[in-house]
C-alpha cells in the first residue's frame, strides 16, 4: 500500500525524515527555527545541532 508521495513504506520514510531534520535549526514544527522561536531553551540544549531523532537519546 502507497501513502502520500509515493511512499510505501511510512516507518522507513519517517527514520529517514527525522534523521535528516535538526531539532532546531530546521523549520519543521513552526514557521521560523525553534532557535529563534525559543532562544533561551536552545541556549540551554548541549543538542544544538542534533537531528531529531537523536533527541531522544
Amino acid at each position: 500500500m502507497y501513502w502520500g508521495l509515493g511512499v510505501k513504506n511510512t516507518v522507513d520514510f519517517n527514520i529517514t525524515f527525522l534523521a535528516k531534520w535538526r531539532f532546531w535549526l530546521d523549520n519543521w514544527a513552526c514557521l521560523e527555527c525553534l532557535a529563534l522561536h525559543h532562544p533561551r531553551m536552545f541556549l540551554d540544549s548541549k543538542q544544538k545541532h542534533d537531528s531529531i531523532a537523536s533527541m531522544e537519546k
